[in-house]
């Protein structure tokens, strides 16, 4: 969604059956735009397509192509100002290696850091590009970055041993961070580049201890002193995570102290020292190194981590272990693939896993959130016998939800979701489960959207909670892939939906469809926009 628009970024197979070419169109004014052509580049389709959205509403898109001819990546680019621009078509180099690009976008610049090959295709180069600019400029290393003022800076280790360099592209100099050494199989890692209103860039880093004793955990440089801070010392430092930024400005990290044991620390930028917290009497004590710093926007920081099949939770406020499986039985596994985090309006963090009841019984759904620290049973909670499809949307708050599709004690299965905050769960539809979990959104005004698909005869429901339901489809056809992919709001709250159907015409396969509105009240989009991917 963008401040006054929705962006669509899609892939489509092509006419002759031989990969997929990359299509976009903005909503809602936008004509449909045909960014590749994988017949005349000679590629094997579009890969990892990323869509960026300025604040005045310019789409700024990158994409990978498959080139066939040397068995590598061609890089492109494209904004509806400039079109499209190859930023690397194997010439002269023959390879693009396996690292992902890194893309900042800073107003209505578009920033990005790829590696490749060199002319000589003897080893990797890191290689940064602007759509200011438009000239690539090859950088002296690259592990972490920032954009600032139209400015890179980044950070990368000269060896496993350091130093931590830093470099920018306004001087191109490479600076050597003061006390970014050690020796032996001790080695230096970034905790973080941050760029703050003033134009001053701090670069966090830290030692890791093998066999050899590291005694900074963590410390900091900055571009206005010159000189390195030490935050957290101990004995020997074992393992520390990214620092993070809340939107006062305060940084927040943990990490782990292996003198005698994993003893784990928090720090924030506030403290005058780092608060460490025993962890011992939390299962065997060793599952701390794979905990995780969650900071909400306003800065309230929680640390949750699993051991021996428990889930455990510190913050730095209480500074109390709290076993968030206390009330299952001994020796019932969390699906671990299965959690949900999220934060409500008051930074508290909210917590929905599985986790066996019992050892051997099925997993259930528990919910834990941080202020009053009780493990509900969800099954219990929301009188179901049975949960299939869940998901916790509004991760981020204020009002975070759960969607789920179960079956009640009392009544008939279906798709319902749970506001948390106001405690109330809201049915959405009866019936089977169908082939499409459902879509849902809300808006300042506390208008709540939902979309599925039915599944007896694949028509797709728009509701309002406030005006009332409308159902979208525009063919005819036996909509057996239906499915819903985006409703929302934009900042002014205009409604979109976008979804698929299958085509009238035999053998077509799925189309696209959006529909938009400014004027909800009657419970008609006014005006239907279809665009049909053939």
């Amino acid at each position: 969604m963008g401040r006054n628009s929705a962006h669509v970024l899609w892939r489509e197979q092509n006419t002759a059956n031989t990969g997929t070419d990359l299509f976009y169109r903005g909503l809602p004014n936008g004509t449909t735009e045909r960014l590749s052509n994988i017949t005349t580049t000679n590629t094997a389709g579009v890969f990892f397509p990323a869509l960026r959205v300025s604040d005045t509403d310019t789409p700024h898109i990158f994409w990978e192509e498959y080139n066939n001819a040397v068995n590598a990546r061609d890089l492109n680019y494209w904004n509806p100002n400039d079109g499209l621009i190859s930023l690397v078509s194997q010439t002269p180099t023959t390879g693009f290696a396996a690292f992902r690009p890194i893309i900042w976008l800073e107003g209505d610049d578009f920033h990005i850091v790829w590696q490749q090959l060199n002319t000589a295709q003897t080893e990797n180069i890191y290689v940064y590009w602007n759509s200011v600019s438009k000239t690539a400029v090859e950088l002296p290393g690259f592990k972490d970055g920032v954009v600032h003022n139209g400015i890179l800076h980044i950070t990368w280790e000269g060896s496993s041993n350091g130093p931590v360099n830093y470099w920018n592209s306004d001087d191109q100099m490479t600076v050597s961070l003061p006390n970014s050494t050690t020796v032996g199989d001790a080695s230096v890692y970034q905790r973080g580049i941050f760029a703050d209103t003033a134009g001053q860039i701090t670069i966090f880093f830290g030692f890791n201890s093998l066999g050899d004793a590291a005694t900074t955990c963590l410390a900091s440089w900055n571009t206005t002193t010159l000189s390195t801070a030490v935050h957290v010392t101990t004995s020997k430092c074992f393992s520390g995570y990214k620092v993070q930024q809340d939107n006062q400005g305060v940084y927040h990290t943990f990490g782990v102290d292996n003198t005698s044991g994993l003893l784990p620390y928090y720090w924030n930028s506030d403290l005058s020292n780092a608060i460490f917290f025993d962890v011992s009497g939390a299962g065997t004590g060793f599952g701390i190194p794979g905990g995780t710093l969650y900071v909400s926007n306003g800065g309230n920081a929680h640390i949750l981590w699993e051991d021996d099949n428990d889930l455990f939770y510190w913050n730095p406020d209480d500074q109390q272990v709290v076993n968030l499986s206390a009330t299952s039985g001994p020796n019932t596994n969390i699906a671990s693939y299965f959690k949900f985090r999220g934060f409500d309006a008051a930074g508290n963090l909210v917590v929905i896993w599985q986790e066996q009841t019992s050892s051997g019984s099925p997993v259930a759904p528990f919910y834990w959130q941080s202020a009053d620290q009780i493990t509900t049973n969800l099954l219990t909670k929301l009188g179901l016998s049975s949960i299939e499809d869940q998901s916790l949307t509004n991760s981020k708050g204020p009002n975070p939800v759960f969607m789920y599709y179960g079956t009640p004690t009392v009544g008939d299965a279906g798709a319902f979701y749970w506001d948390i905050i106001a405690d109330s769960v809201t049915p959405v539809w009866t019936g089977p489960n169908n082939n499409t979990f459902f879509r849902y959104a809300d808006e300042p005004g506390d208008d709540v959207l939902t979309a599925w698909i039915d599944q007896a005869d694949y028509s797709l429901n728009l509701t309002s909670a406030q005006n009332g339901s409308q159902i979208m489809n525009q063919t005819a056809a036996d909509d057996t892939g239906n499915l819903v992919t985006i409703i929302g709001f934009d900042n002014f709250g205009n409604i979109y939906a976008i979804w698929t159907e299958m085509s009238d015409s035999s053998g077509e396969g799925v189309d696209f469809f959006a529909a938009w509105s400014t004027d909800f009240v009657e419970a008609a989009a006014d005006v239907y926009l279809p665009f049909i991917i053939r």
